[in-house]
C-alpha cells in the first residue's frame, strides 16, 4: 500500500481512444501524484473517416454519453491500464497535430499474473483514506512462527475483524490516517460482483457508521490470470459533525458496519437510499449557511418515503402523504416503540422545511437570527440527522432498535470547565450507544 503515496511515472508503449469515427493510436508517458491524480501526455495519429467538416468547441451544453471516453493504455506485455472516463470533445488538442494532454481521477490497472500466483476471485484488498483519530474496537496481533512454533510476537494493533460462514474482514491502521482492509467471502455472498464492489461498499458502511467520509484510495482483486487494481486521487475526508447519522461512541460499531455492507452487497435498493442519504448529509455539513443545511436535511425525509413507496413526485398528485407513509414506515421498519420518535420527526422536519418553503428571512432581518429559533433548529438539525440513521439502519436488515437521541443543546455538558485555573478532563455530551438492538 505504500506504493500509493509515492509519485511516479510510466512510459505507455501504446495510447488508444475512439472519437468521432476514428481511432487513435500513439505512444505516452503517464504519471501520478496522490494528491492531484494522473496525469497523461500522448502523441497520436488518427486512422479512419476523416473529420467532420464543421466541429464545436466550447459551446455550453449538457454533454452527450458518447463524448466520454476511456483512453487505453499499455505499460509492458502482460500490463495494461484503463482510465476513468473523460469529456474527449474537451480536447481540442486532437485536431490537426493530435495529442492528447489529460487529467484522470482513476486508473484501473490490468496485470497478468504468472500461474502459481492466480488468485481467487473471492478475496480482496483495500486501502483507505479515514481522516484522523478513528478508533476501531479489536486490537490485532501479528505473530512469528517457524515450523508452527511462535517464536516472536506483536500486539497492539488497532483494528477490525469480523468471521462467519458469509464473510471475513480483517482491518487495521497502517497509518494515522489509512486503514488497509482484506476480505475473503463465501456462501451467498461468493461471486465476481460482490468480490469486486465489496471495497465501495465498506467505504459507505464505515461513513455512516463513523460520521465522516471514508474515501478508497486503492483496491486490488486477483481474478484467474488476471490482477485488477484500481487507483484513485487522493480527497478531502468531511465530518459531518452535528449532522452524523448515527450518535458517536467511544470506537466503530463492528456490527453495525458488518450489517451495512452485507445489506448493500444484497439489497441494491438499500445501497443507493443509503448512499444517496449520507452524500446529501455530507453535502449539508459542508454548507457555509444555517438555512442551506436546513434546506438540504429537509429533503431528506420525503425522498427516503418515495423511494422506498415507489412513488416518485408528480406535480398535482396528492394521493401520497408523508405523514402516512412514515406511519407505514415505522409500523414494517422499526415498530410500536418508535410512535413519539416518529411524531416528533414529522414536527422537525416540518419546521426546518417550512422556513425555508416560506422564508421570512427575505422580508424580515434576522428572523433566523435569534437564539431560541437557532436553537430550535440545531435540535431539530441533530434530531432528524439520527432518525434518518435509524431507518438505515431498518432498511439494512436490524430489528427492535431503541430510540435513543442525542440530548436537546439545553443539556449538552461543556467540553472543559475551568476552576481557580484549573481544567477538568474534556467530557463527552453523546449519549450512549444508538445502535443497541
Amino acid at each position: 500500500m505504500f506504493d500509493y503515496f509515492r509519485e511516479g511515472s510510466w512510459a505507455l508503449q501504446r495510447v488508444r481512444l475512439e472519437y468521432l469515427g476514428g481511432a487513435y493510436d500513439g505512444r505516452g508517458l503517464l504519471t501520478w501524484n496522490p494528491t492531484d491524480g494522473f496525469h497523461l501526455d500522448a502523441f497520436l495519429e488518427r486512422s479512419g473517416p476523416p473529420l467532420p467538416s464543421v466541429i464545436e468547441w466550447g459551446k455550453p451544453r449538457v454533454f452527450e454519453p458518447w463524448e466520454f471516453r476511456h483512453v487505453r493504455m499499455q505499460m509492458a506485455p502482460g500490463f495494461r491500464a484503463i482510465s476513468a472516463p473523460i469529456v474527449v470533445s474537451d480536447h481540442a488538442e486532437l485536431i490537426g497535430d493530435p495529442r492528447l494532454e489529460a487529467d484522470f481521477f482513476s486508473v484501473l490497472f490490468l496485470t497478468r499474473l504468472p500461474k502459481a500466483a492466480q488468485g481467487n476471485m473471492l478475496t480482496g484488498r483495500a486501502v483507505y483514506d479515514v481522516g484522523k483519530s478513528l478508533a476501531l474496537p479489536d486490537p490485532l496481533v501479528t505473530e512469528s512462527r517457524i515450523t508452527g512454533h511462535r517464536v516472536n510476537w506483536t500486539s497492539s494493533r488497532a483494528g477490525l475483524r469480523h468471521e462467519d460462514d458469509r464473510l471475513e474482514i480483517v482491518a487495521h491502521l497502517e497509518s494515522d490516517r489509512c486503514l488497509q482492509v482484506d476480505w475473503l467471502l463465501s456462501g451467498a455472498l461468493a461471486c465476481k460482483a460482490n468480490a469486486w464492489g465489496f471495497a465501495e461498499a465498506f467505504a459507505l458502511a464505515l461513513s455512516i457508521v463513523s460520521g465522516r467520509t471514508i474515501h478508497l484510495l486503492e483496491r486490488t482483486h486477483a481474478r484467474g490470470e488476471t490482477e485488477y487494481c484500481e487507483r484513485r486521487c487522493r480527497q478531502d475526508v468531511t465530518y459531518l459533525g452535528l449532522l452524523r447519522p448515527l450518535p458517536e461512541r467511544d470506537t466503530v460499531d463492528r456490527d453495525a458496519v458488518v450489517a451495512f455492507v452485507k445489506a448493500f452487497l444484497t439489497d441494491a435498493r438499500c445501497a443507493d437510499i443509503s448512499r444517496w442519504v449520507f452524500q446529501q448529509l455530507a453535502e449539508a455539513s459542508r454548507q457555509q449557511t444555517h438555512v442551506a443545511q436546513e434546506l438540504l436535511c429537509a429533503t431528506i425525509l420525503e425522498a427516503i418515503l418515495r423511494t422506498v413507496d415507489g412513488r416518485a413526485f408528480v406535480q398535482g398528485d396528492k394521493s401520497w402523504k408523508l405523514p402516512g407513509s412514515l406511519k407505514i414506515f415505522q409500523e414494517k421498519y422499526l415498530g410500536n416503540k418508535w410512535k413519539k420518535a416518529r411524531v416528533k420527526a414529522l414536527g422537525s422536519q416540518r419546521r426546518i422545511r417550512d422556513r425555508n418553503a416560506h422564508p421570512e428571512w427575505l422580508t424580515v432581518p434576522g428572523a433566523l437570527g435569534g437564539a431560541p429559533p437557532l436553537e430550535e433548529s440545531l435540535n431539530d438539525l441533530v434530531f432528524l440527522s439520527t432518525f434518518y440513521g435509524y431507518m438505515l439502519l431498518a432498511l439494512a436488515g436490524f430489528k427492535d432498535l431503541e430510540p435513543r437521541f442525542p440530548k436537546p443543546m439545553k443539556d449538552w455538558r461543556p467540553a472543559m470547565t475551568i476552576t481557580s485555573g484549573a481544567s477538568t478532563e474534556p467530557e463527552s455530551t453523546m449519549v450512549e450507544d444508538a445502535t443497541e438492538r
